[in-house]
């Protein structure tokens, strides 16, 4: 004799058949003590035999002896059916088949005690600096049923440590081994270790000295005008220049300094700036120029020479001049009569009546740079020779000795 019990809905009719007809489908059950909510289980309808599609039910008792239907799948070709989140209780399976509808009674001891936590993330190893890529992010879980499986984003890594991170906003989401807990984020905005704080980029602040000078002078001390910020670390400095301000940067042996004096002696107009480092990169300041500007070409002083007191004098020059450049005469290192600009041909300063070393400064009207002229000028005055009366004279024989003629004193 075989006993088939037929669902149909919640109504349940025993049919006892006598026959010689065996029962082609069988099925097992088993229970497993997790679930995703705290205190219930689940329990697993494997079909080992018989034809599908399959109907499962849940009874909370023997459906023979007053139990009710409490959970069903209905006309599944899977094999497989779990009832899940329950309670520590006797239940009753039944499968249904083309072949029929068995019913088993199972028993659900052992129950999940704690739900799968949020999950937490600390920073292993922050970013070194705003734009590094070099920190490391770990997740954490308690409860639900291990191992966890891990989602981050972005980048889509699966375990449970993520590096080569740099700032930003990162979530993970934490499932334990049967899929509990998709719900289960941490969101987590990070930088160097410190949730919601982002320092300022390195920046290397800026120098200043612009200036004008005249060529082989002695340029100004570049000064620090504002402070370099940000980056982490300590800072260290170095200095670099542009020869005419063209070309590559040139580094500059042994300046380490915030600040740089420039050598004296510039001959060459050169951009100037400064590097600043620390542990998150390299920046430059702002460019600096040095405008050096050419000395007045020189001429040759001419003139000089020696004349009479009262005379007219002799003539002072220039065998040369530059357009743009005024001419200075000095007159034993002092300045003495009319500044005289260039015209590009030889100029001339005229007689001058006073004996002394003339020399000549050549000034540049834009720039004030200034050149001494070759040579200088020496000017003599002869003074006339004293007067005395001249003395004798008078009347005389002819064919006489004649009378005297003399002066009453003589130089």
């Amino acid at each position: 004799m075989i006993a088939k019990k037929y669902f149909t809905g919640i109504f349940i009719a025993l049919i006892t058949l006598h026959s010689n007809y065996v029962f082609a489908q069988t099925f097992n059950l088993s229970t497993d003590d997790v679930s995703c909510v705290v205190g219930q289980g689940r329990i697993i309808v494997n079909v080992t035999s018989g034809t599908a599609p399959y109907s499962y039910y849940l009874f909370d008792g023997d459906p023979f002896g007053g139990g009710n239907l409490i959970d069903s799948e209905l006309n599944t070709l899977s094999i497989t059916h779990i009832f899940a989140d329950w309670t520590a209780a006797t239940y009753w399976v039944g499968v249904a088949a083309l072949e029929g509808t068995l019913i088993q009674s199972i028993v659900l001891s052992t129950v999940q005690d704690e739900a799968l936590s949020v999950p937490t993330i600390s920073v292993v190893q922050g970013p070194t600096c705003i734009n590094s890529n070099n920190g490391i992010l770990s997740a954490s879980a308690t409860g639900g049923n291990p191992p966890y499986t891990y989602d981050w984003d972005p980048g889509g890594e699966i375990t449970q440590s993520i590096s080569g991170i740099g700032q930003g906003t990162y979530t993970v989401t934490v499932n334990d081994s049967y899929n509990c807990g998709p719900n289960n984020q941490r969101v987590l905005f990070f930088y160097y270790g410190v949730h919601d704080s982002i320092p300022d980029s390195l920046n290397a602040g800026q120098i200043g000295g612009t200036q004008q000078i005249c060529y082989g002078g002695d340029p100004s001390i570049l000064t620090n005008t504002i402070a370099p910020s940000g980056g982490r670390g300590s800072y260290t400095y170095s200095w670099q220049y542009q020869s005419n301000c063209a070309g590559v940067w040139i580094p500059i042996a042994g300046a380490t300094n915030p600040t740089y004096d420039p050598p004296a002696g510039l001959t060459e107009t050169r951009c100037y700036r400064r590097i600043v480092t620390n542990t998150c990169g390299v920046v430059n300041t702002n460019t600096v120029t040095v405008t050096v500007n050419p000395l007045p070409t020189v001429f040759n002083v001419t003139g000089g020479g020696t004349f009479c007191a009262g005379g007219a004098g002799v003539p002072v020059g220039l065998d040369g001049s530059q357009v743009g450049v005024n001419y200075h005469l000095y007159r034993d290192g002092s300045p003495t009569g009319t500044i005289v600009a260039g015209t590009g041909a030889a100029i001339s300063f005229g007689n001058q009546t006073v004996a002394g070393t003339y020399t000549v400064l050549a000034i540049n009207a834009s720039t004030v740079c200034q050149n001494n002229m070759n040579g200088n000028a020496v000017i003599t005055v002869d003074p006339l020779p004293v007067v005395f009366n001249v003395t004798g004279g008078g009347s005389y024989c002819a064919g006489g000795p004649g009378v005297p003629v003399g002066l009453d004193g003589s130089q």
